[in-house]
């Protein structure tokens, strides 16, 4: 699995969620101009999109084991 830094202030947005439900988190956002709201949003498209990658390839490594261990 690839180590990635995470953007400090979707970090931030993420923690104010899980910590504080939805309505802290649309308080929050509310607060922030729409340029760093597109910014944190392309951010976490990506992290989604690499993070599904890595998934699907720790998924294949997992199955070729099993595959080995059963051909044994």
């Amino acid at each position: 699995m690839a180590a990635r830094e995470l953007d400090e202030q979707l970090a931030m947005l993420c923690h104010t969620e899980l910590a504080g439900g939805e309505d802290s988190l649309a308080e929050t956002v509310g607060d922030l101009p729409r340029a760093e709201l597109e910014r944190l949003l392309c951010l976490a498209v990506v992290e989604l999109l690499d993070s599904q990658h890595d998934a699907e390839k720790q998924i294949a490594r997992v199955a070729r084991r099993l595959q080995q261990g059963r051909s044994r």
